[in-house]
């Protein structure tokens, strides 16, 4: 039985549209699932999950803000990939090594409330909600920047949308950004 005909038969209201996809592997416990990724979404977490505290705590162990940690984790997971018999099967490739741009790494931005110097405060105290903007920082047309990859130009506005949304809760003035597009092909 194919994966259309399992899919049509299971689940009516659920049709595929792609015949030729690569299906995600998920392993449970002595058992394999294959999925395939146009049915596959990122899930929100559930309200009752978020509320609670000793589940949020174990989840920060998965949840990695320190670009090299970050990096780290990718490039564990693009190396596992690539050895992977169902890649190898199905004539696909996972690229190993990462892009290289050159950048710094900023320190941890400490922020002055206008209204009274010699209070300081952390971005994470801004994160929190803990500290209220009385003066919101001003980025200008063409003042920032953000590098995607080609493939990411809608998530990139998307990420966009979203921060201009949120300007007024973060204390900012966003103007447009520059649009700095990587062109990869290897």
């Amino acid at each position: 039985m194919s994966m259309e005909e399992y899919f049509h038969e299971k689940f009516p209201e659920t049709p595929i549209r792609s015949n030729n996809q690569p299906l995600l592997v998920v392993h449970k416990r002595d058992e394999s699932i294959y999925l395939p990724p146009e049915l596959c979404f990122i899930p929100n977490l559930p309200e009752d999950f978020t509320k609670n505290t000793m589940a949020m705590r174990d989840l920060q162990e998965y949840k990695s803000f320190d670009p090299t940690d970050r990096y780290n984790r990718i490039c564990q997971m693009a190396n596992k990939l690539s050895t992977s018999s169902a890649l190898h099967d199905s004539n696909l490739e996972v690229e190993t090594q990462m892009i290289s741009v050159k950048g710094r790494y900023l320190a941890d931005l400490t922020m002055k409330d206008p209204r009274n110097p010699q209070n300081r405060y952390k971005f994470f105290d801004y994160t929190k909600g803990s500290v209220e903007h009385s003066e919101p920082m001003k980025l200008g047309d063409e003042e920032w920047a953000i590098v995607y990859a080609g493939r990411d130009y809608d998530l990139a506005n998307n990420f966009i949308s979203g921060l201009k949304k949120a300007q007024q809760r973060m204390g900012i003035r966003l103007g447009e950004p520059q649009y700095i597009e990587l062109n990869h092909n290897s």
